[in-house]
């Protein structure tokens, strides 16, 4: 009945509110993260639950890719056909400026949530999905904005980010750089799964695991079809 594009709120509170509001009024809301639908992942992930790596105590997710700066702009009069109104929501009221509308408004705190919930949380979901967590006892997080120093931008360029999940004996790492030319482990965006026996490095075009002394037991390609 409804759909949701990411990010689905600021924080683990707000998230909660929908899902009592959609089970409140009996109806079925979807979140775009999408991945979960995609032949491979769901491939991949089997995989990684059917134990064939072994146990699994780390996975990490990664966002390396080169974001353009957000540079200041003059404030202009609002599009024909725009309710600037209800599109500034509950945030505070702004004149319009095309860079805190369109591409820009990813990077306020106000609307949004930085590459972390913009992009990362496709990756982030897959990590999760593989470790078969829920929520995580504990978040540590470092973050700045390095490369973007200077321009408008809120939310932080550089990101590593912990979570602990003690009742699994698992922890998950987020790295983000928003200043990276070139990718980790061949993946823009990526996810590993470290086990006891074997790492698994799956991405949006590939997967592949590597077993002892580096030996790579499976690698696969995707390809999408129009």
């Amino acid at each position: 009945h409804v759909y949701v594009e990411k990010p689905v709120s600021h924080n683990v509170f707000e998230g909660r509110r929908m899902v009592a509001a959609a089970r409140a009024n009996k109806v079925v809301v979807q979140t775009g993260t999408q991945s979960r639908s995609v032949p491979h992942y769901i491939e991949a992930i089997k995989y990684v639950r059917d134990g064939k790596l072994g146990k699994v105590h780390m996975a990490k997710a990664w966002n390396s890719q080169y974001r353009r700066r957000v540079d200041a702009v003059k404030d202009t009069p609002v599009p024909k056909g725009l309710d600037w109104d209800i599109w500034q929501g509950p945030a505070a009221e702004h004149p319009f400026n095309a860079n805190r509308y369109s591409y820009g408004w990813r990077w306020f705190w106000e609307y949004g949530t930085g590459d972390m919930g913009n992009d990362g949380v496709h990756d982030l979901d897959v990590a999760r999905w593989g470790l078969g967590v829920e929520a995580p006892a504990g978040v540590t997080c470092v973050a700045d904005k390095l490369f973007h120093a200077g321009d408008i931008q809120e939310t932080p360029d550089t990101q590593i980010v912990t979570f602990t999940f003690p009742e699994k004996k698992a922890v998950l790492v987020y790295e983000q750089r928003l200043w990276s030319p070139y990718h980790q482990e061949g993946h823009e965006n990526g996810v590993a799964f470290y086990g006891s026996e074997a790492y698994m490095i799956i991405g949006r075009r590939s997967w592949k695991v590597v077993g002892r002394k580096n030996k790579v037991e499976f690698e696969k390609a995707v390809t999408f079809s129009d």
